[in-house]
């Protein structure tokens, strides 16, 4: 296997890979999407618990408590899809910075193997032309 097959299969696999990445990204994506869902139908549970139990009545103590209750749990509710959501944020961050990484590494290795194919083209030309130049001498002099 010549150098430049070498890196031609390590670009083909450096790609791979950053479709890989492009893949979980996508899913990260998917997954922050769902969050934030979760999080506006939480946001809107705590505002109907809370505009329910907001209007006044003559309740005893147990129903009071039983109110104050049913506002805590949608509070917290609404604090676990939001805690949720900013946990896939970050991963669809981290996932989105591989992308990049890996979009860097498949640029600059076809980057590298564009200038090594213009370096073999320019030793190719420079050869032809010294051997054009030789045979021009050996013509002149013979």
């Amino acid at each position: 296997m010549t150098r430049r097959e070498r890196l031609a299969r390590i670009i083909e696999l450096k790609a791979r890979l950053r479709d890989a990445r492009r893949g979980e990204l996508a899913l990260a994506e998917t997954r922050e999407g769902q969050a934030e869902e979760a999080v506006d139908e939480a946001a809107a549970r705590l505002a109907t618990v809370a505009a329910r139990y907001a209007r006044p009545a003559e309740l005893t103590g147990a129903e009071l408590a039983l109110r104050a209750e049913a506002v805590r749990a949608a509070r917290d509710g609404h604090r676990r899809a939001r805690s949720t959501l900013d946990e896939a944020a970050a991963e669809r961050a981290v996932r989105a910075d591989a992308v990049a990484e890996a979009g860097r590494e498949v640029r600059s290795l076809e980057l590298l193997a564009e200038r090594r194919e213009a370096e073999r083209r320019l030793r190719e030309r420079r050869a032809e032309q010294a051997a054009l130049d030789e045979c021009a001498r050996l013509g002149v002099a013979g």
